[in-house]
């Protein structure tokens, strides 16, 4: 059979950030249903990417951007919380500041096909 990748922020970024900026839009008991009703059809896999704050604001100023996520650190435990208490896809969880790129590929891939 053939594999998919799709590279969709989807329900886990849409939760974060309805509480984030205090929305409160959406239904937590309806993205857990979207996405229980999506995973005999996709399978779908989480890869989630974190990484130290510290590192995160010194790559954007390597890159000559200065302007930085002011929660990131509060958006990093709400994605924590999503994934922990609510999230129905099968998730790996990467430190992009601890592992290398070829790394996180085969991390991501392992938890694809495992």
């Amino acid at each position: 059979g053939e594999t998919t990748l799709m590279v969709q922020r989807f329900t886990p970024t849409q939760w974060v950030y309805d509480r984030l900026y205090d929305r409160n839009k959406l239904n937590t008991n309806g993205l857990v249903d979207l996405e229980r009703s999506l995973v005999p059809i996709l399978q779908p896999l989480v890869v989630w990417c974190t990484v130290d704050p510290v590192v995160a604001a010194e790559r954007k100023a390597e890159q000559g951007d200065l302007n930085t996520e002011p929660d990131l650190m509060r958006a990093q435990t709400l994605y924590w919380v999503y994934f922990t208490n609510y999230c129905q896809f099968k998730v790996v969880n990467l430190r992009t500041d601890q592992l290398s790129v070829d790394e996180c590929v085969w991390h991501a891939l392992r938890g694809f096909y495992h």
